[in-house]
């Protein structure tokens, strides 16, 4: 019973929702069409075990998908309780629904860390050293090092 009415939200079409005002029956339509895409999604991720999937995955990528999850879940509960007319101002969905967005946020920031350019303390050691005037040295860095020193001067 359960498999025909998939079938009717898979086949929804404009003259199924003609007797509805048009922004109802387009917003009736997305809506159908979003159900479908995500029916589609927990198919394929039924047919593959999540142990399977969570091998192939980075640590990043298997918190990032716990988190979808959670959240998923969560705003599907929420949803529900919109539905059904239960106020949730002080459920305690609420919560949980700010707590996995935090989790969110810090798999977000994470992310921005490990995209972030990595300093070479080798090369950064160089070029300290090579860029640092050496009197015992001199030569060009020597000549730069008293040209700077006279333009100091000049401007006091």
């Amino acid at each position: 019973m359960e498999s025909d009415r998939t079938t009717e939200l898979r086949t929804a079409t404009a003259e199924e929702y003609a007797g509805l005002p048009e922004d109802v029956g387009t917003a009736a339509m997305d809506l159908d069409r979003s159900l479908s895409q995500a029916e589609d999604v927990f198919k394929m991720l039924a047919c593959v075990p999540f142990s399977e999937v969570q091998s192939k995955l980075t640590t990043l990528e298997k918190a990032k998908l716990d988190a979808l999850g959670a959240y998923a879940v969560n705003s599907l509960f929420w949803n529900y309780l919109k539905i059904n007319e239960v106020e949730t101002e002080g459920h305690g969905i609420n919560a949980e629904l700010k707590l996995v967005k935090s989790f969110m946020q810090r798999i977000k920031e994470a992310e921005d860390k490990a995209k972030a350019p990595r300093i070479d303390k080798e090369a950064s050691k160089r070029f300290v050293r090579n860029a640092l005037w050496d009197e015992a040295h001199g030569g060009a860095q020597h000549k730069i090092f008293v040209f700077c020193r006279e333009i100091w001067k000049r401007c006091k």
